[in-house]
């Protein structure tokens, strides 16, 4: 049989699933960050938090939106006071972040499909 006429939708298929699992897992870790935490960080050439200071966070499971020292309000991380520079984004945690909940969507929805192929066999 010739599979080329298959080929074009096998194509749209899986960038559907890219796609898919790239907004699920940026709008699951956009809504992490409003899980609170708290995260020692040094501040060199701070005079109060040179050897380490407990600051409020937000992101799970890693924390990626912190209360930036001296910039933000005492005691609040997020979202918006990041983009307007008020609150310290960690992109290397926002990555490592989107990064896990990608995978997790991915598993389940290897999962499910593995499930549907059963019941169907």
């Amino acid at each position: 049989m010739n599979d080329e006429p298959q080929q074009p939708r096998r194509i749209l298929h899986m960038l559907s699933q890219a796609c898919g699992t790239a907004i699920a897992s940026l709008a699951i870790t956009l809504l992490s960050s409003c899980v609170p935490r708290t995260v020692e960080l040094v501040y060199p050439g701070s005079t109060d938090c040179h050897s380490g200071c407990q600051f409020v966070a937000g992101g799970w499971p890693f924390a990626y939106v912190v209360d930036a020292h001296g910039l933000s309000p005492s005691g609040s991380a997020d979202l918006l006071g990041a983009v307007l520079g008020n609150d310290l984004l960690r992109v290397d945690q926002l990555l490592m972040t989107l990064v896990f909940w990608a995978g997790v969507h991915l598993a389940l929805t290897f999962a499910r499909r593995r499930r549907s192929m059963a019941k169907a066999a």
